[in-house]
């Protein structure tokens, strides 16, 4: 059980918050630290496809890339053995079935990362 404390107005300090939450992807280190997660995708407007590049760290197992609509809902899944590669998405949801224009979103997550989210437009 994590243990806070609260300054006189009962507010948490930041700072130590901070230390508490696990590192999720690049941060801001000025070298290399081995805990980088590399996400791109290009090019981005598609129409009619992109490729996801990704590069995780070595221990890392089990990655999948989650493709999400405006809901937040999961519409594509991609898993990898590999710690880093590329894929192609083409605009289709898991049933194979072409998804309408619109703003969806990625992520990269694994058995021990996860990175931030990134934005795709799709335009046919």
């Amino acid at each position: 059980m994590m243990k806070f404390r609260a300054n006189k107005i009962g507010f948490v300090q930041y700072s130590e918050i901070v230390e508490r939450i696990p590192y999720y992807g690049k941060g801001d280190e000025t070298e290399s630290s081995g805990l980088d997660i590399l996400l791109s995708c290009y090019p981005n407007p598609m129409r009619s496809s992109t490729t996801i590049s990704f590069s995780t760290p070595k221990d890392t197992k089990s990655t999948k890339i989650n493709i999400y609509n405006v809901k937040g809902q999961s519409v594509k899944e991609f898993k990898m053995q590999n710690s880093e590669g590329k894929i192609e998405w083409n605009g289709t949801d898991d049933n194979g079935k072409q998804l309408s224009n619109g703003i969806y979103f990625y992520r990269l997550e694994s058995n021990k990362y996860k990175s931030e989210i990134r934005k795709i437009v799709l335009l046919r």
